[in-house]
């Protein structure tokens, strides 16, 4: 869970897909409750960052209660209201307090080392606290997995898709996630190349058949068994 000192700022996001596709939707809107359950923000509007992809800033006050808020996600695709959602929550800290550190583990009996790998976020050779978030060699926390995990009913294939659009619509974790020997970057194609990826990850999940989850997953061989075994289900369907 992320969490913010009070004075500061704190960024909210969501993802609006339409049939596993990220889509923008109409009236996008976001509420902010406070651990009381009082909202602190009605109905704003969030700013579009791409297709289906939006943020809401929230400045947090001097006097903000501490302990766990929840932002309300809603908006309309294709005439059906989404929402509200009541998964996206935040912590409060008093200042003074020191957040918690991330924590970054590659381990392939785990959901998190599965999305790790599937998305190639498996370097964990620089990731000091103290270190700035764009030089750290992984670009997810444990954490910020867990939420995507969280966000799609623990799902690696959509938790992983996710990943990958989150990387999309942000220039700092393109710049961190394709480091080159180069001066320039075409982010056009790295963009591209990633909602591609998400693409097919999402076409998979939806398609993958409720008895492809009961296999085990322990190394990068046995995972890759599950994803062939999961198209040849599918071709022989």
């Amino acid at each position: 869970m992320d969490s913010v000192i009070r004075g500061n700022s704190i960024v909210r996001e969501a993802h609006f897909f339409l049939d596993g596709v990220l889509t923008d939707p109409s009236l996008p809107r976001i509420t902010i409750r406070d651990p009381l359950g009082v909202a602190q923000v009605t109905d704003a509007t969030p700013t579009r960052i791409g297709t289906g992809i939006y943020q809401y800033t929230y400045a947090v006050g001097l006097n903000a209660l501490t302990g766990t808020w929840t932002s309300e996600w809603s908006g309309v695709i294709s005439g059906n209201p989404l929402g509200p959602t009541t998964d996206d929550v935040f912590g409060v800290l008093p200042v003074g307090a020191t957040p918690p550190s991330p924590t970054y583990t590659y381990d392939l009996g785990t959901s998190i080392g599965v999305v790790r790998l599937l998305i190639d976020d498996r370097d964990l050779s620089s990731v000091d606290p103290l270190t700035p978030l764009e030089q750290r060699s992984a670009i997810f926390s444990d954490s910020e997995i867990e939420e995507f995990l969280s966000l799609s009913a623990n799902d690696v294939l959509r938790a992983s898709a996710k990943g990958l659009v989150t990387i999309a619509g942000n220039r700092s974790l393109l710049v961190q996630s394709r480091r080159v020997g180069k001066a320039e970057l075409d982010y056009g194609s790295v963009r591209k190349d990633l909602m591609t990826q998400a693409e097919a990850l999402i076409t998979q999940s939806i398609s993958q058949p409720a008895d492809g989850y009961v296999e085990q997953v322990w190394d990068d061989f046995s995972l890759r068994r599950l994803i062939t075994n999961t198209q040849l289900r599918q071709n022989a369907g």
